[in-house]
């Protein structure tokens, strides 16, 4: 049994996206209000087969939901619970097929781990997201050795599926990519605000851009996650908001809490 909080406006437009995508499997889901919030809390009952495949949907349509309480029932699955509870010991990776690697013991990196000043971009001059997209291509594609085209088409695909802009000016650009090696993320401030289908109709102000192995599902959860509840909190936003350098908002986000 999992228990996920989200945003109340949310909750109907997972629920019929989990009833769209997963109606076959074999789950069921309640959801109750959080007393003296907007938020609401869904309760999921999974089986093990089915597990990794509620948890991608989740993740894809819901950003900013928290997965705040694992309870392990008999026969429950027990790894990828624990990776959603995000206790960060490691994960075991399975091989990537696409390139042969071996499987290896990797920790879940932290967003404040893999966001380096030189990961950060200030002020930047763009007249809309398909611009950001393509400009995030050629950005990560020789860090990363995966093609520009492919990222922007990736971050685009993603996008269509739902908006990744998460409210008060803020969102999560990410996809997860084959022959990547690891995760890399990019914080950025737009000079000007760009429109991303937003919830509330604000436009976007800054992003944190993510990249993801195909392979690490729980590490794209765990980041998002991470990600979401770091830039809830309207007083870090607006410290952000306010650097004047690179240093200045790496420094912010290392000291974000």
């Amino acid at each position: 049994m999992m228990h996920v909080t989200l945003e109340a406006s949310h909750a109907a437009p997972l629920r019929q996206a989990l009833c769209r995508d997963c109606g076959g499997d074999g789950w069921t889901m309640r959801i109750a209000p959080v007393p003296g919030t907007e938020r609401v809390r869904l309760s999921l009952y999974l089986p093990k087969s089915h597990v990794e495949r509620a948890m991608s949907r989740i993740g894809e349509h819901v950003p900013s939901a928290v997965f705040d309480r694992i309870v392990h029932m008999p026969f429950a699955p027990s790894d990828a619970w624990r990776d959603l509870a995000r206790v960060r010991a490691g994960e075991q990776i399975a091989a990537n097929r696409s390139n042969g690697q071996r499987a290896t013991l990797c920790s879940i990196p932290s967003i404040r781990d893999l966001l380096t000043p030189e990961q950060i971009v200030l002020d930047l001059e763009l007249p809309g997201h398909d611009e950001l997209f393509h400009w995030i291509g050629e950005r990560l594609s020789g860090m990363t050795g995966v093609d520009a085209r492919q990222i922007a088409l990736e971050l685009q695909e993603r996008e269509r599926m739902g908006s990744t802009a998460l409210g008060n000016g803020f969102a999560v650009p990410h996809c997860r990519l084959d022959h990547l090696r690891s995760a890399v993320a990019l914080y950025v401030r737009s000079a000007t605000a760009l429109e991303l289908d937003s919830l509330d109709h604000l436009p976007v102000v800054d992003a944190v851009v993510l990249l993801v192995p195909s392979w690490a599902a729980s590490m794209h959860l765990s980041l998002l996650a991470e990600v979401a509840q770091l830039f809830n909190d309207g007083a870090f936003r607006s410290r952000l908001r306010d650097c004047r350098s690179v240093a200045e908002a790496h420094a912010c986000i290392k000291a974000g809490e």
